[in-house]
């Protein structure tokens, strides 16, 4: 049975042609919007698409029936489009920048919290060091010498050592007397003859005893005859040497060994027992917010397709989209 549009809508007035939609986004929050209500619907229809029919392609059905099916079409039409119109009214509700492109916000926090403990175990815990490392130097028949053949040398020109003293001594006397005596002297010539060098007495003179009393008064220097009191001169020259051929040497020879008395060198030995323990709680986090335009369409093209985007008439496309499937257009009507 074939029925003109406009027919369907006047035949049944209760039906409700309105298309709600409701859709999710990925926090789970649901939302809902009408996409076009029974008056829109009703209304375009019959101004616009009211001499098309509608046909239920059934022989032997009445016009009821037709506008039943018409309405049953609908239904399956609005139940298999929901998904699709969801999505795009979801769309069509956000709110943006037509020149902005590129909007993130990248949030992050962390928090550690310090409970670990670590335990090291010993038995009857002691720290021992043990050290039988040594040193050995060897040489072959181990000896030492030191000999030193060093030497001063003093020079000076034609040298000689000269003293010379010109000190002098002054007495002073008062009233000086000196007293002589002369006893019994004797007086013996001697000789010798010509082959010999003994001499031999040849006479005697003895003469008798005197007395005599000298007074001196005033005083007298002793002097060695110098100018400059003691003078020690030195020229020409002289050396100090120590009678060696190569200088200071030291000669060793043969082996000795320096040893710290341990049996397995250098041993570090724990026993007992050791505990870490760690407390707290680290925090850490960053808030980072992009936005505007990337660069990969200019300003212009992103306010043209704005444009393009507002010209789209949801209602209009919903409502011509089930009209074409489901309608069609006849050289004859009612």
């Amino acid at each position: 049975m074939r029925v003109s549009v406009s027919k369907v809508l006047k035949s049944n007035t209760v039906k409700e042609y309105n298309f709600p939609v409701s859709y999710v986004d990925p926090e789970s929050v649901v939302h809902s919007f009408l996409v076009f209500s029974n008056d829109q619907f009703r209304q375009i229809v019959k101004q616009l698409f009211g001499q098309r029919f509608y046909n239920d392609w059934e022989p032997d059905t009445t016009e009821t029936d037709a506008v039943d099916d018409f309405i049953a079409s609908f239904d399956q039409w609005r139940t298999t489009r929901q998904e699709t119109y969801a999505r795009r009214m979801y769309a069509l509700s956000l709110h943006y920048d037509p020149l902005e492109n590129y909007h993130s916000n990248e949030i992050q926090s962390a928090s550690n919290t310090h409970g670990e403990r670590v335990e090291q175990s010993f038995d009857d815990r002691k720290d021992t060091r043990q050290d039988d490392s040594s040193v050995e130097r060897t040489y072959t028949n181990f000896k030492e010498k030191t000999t030193d053949d060093s030497y001063v040398e003093h020079t000076n020109t034609n040298r000689k050592d000269v003293v010379k003293d010109d000190t002098q001594i002054t007495r002073q006397y008062n009233n000086y007397q000196e007293s002589m005596g002369i006893g019994q002297q004797t007086m013996t010539h001697n000789v010798s003859a010509d082959d010999s060098q003994v001499f031999s007495p040849s006479s005697e003179d003895i003469n008798g005893q005197r007395s005599d009393t000298k007074g001196i008064s005033g005083s007298y220097t002793d002097s060695h005859s110098n100018a400059n009191g003691v003078v020690t001169e030195y020229q020409g020259s002289t050396r100090d040497q120590n009678g060696y051929t190569n200088g200071l040497e030291r000669t060793t020879s043969g082996s000795y060994k320096d040893t710290h008395c341990f049996t397995n060198g250098d041993v570090l030995t724990k026993s007992g027992k050791e505990i870490e323990a760690h407390s707290g709680t680290d925090t850490s986090g960053y808030s980072l917010e992009r936005w505007g335009n990337i660069g990969t369409l200019t300003s212009q093209a992103m306010l043209a397709s704005d444009l393009d985007f507002l010209k789209f008439d949801i209602v209009m496309t919903a409502i011509k989209e089930f009209i074409g499937q489901y309608t069609y257009m006849c050289g004859e009507a009612d």
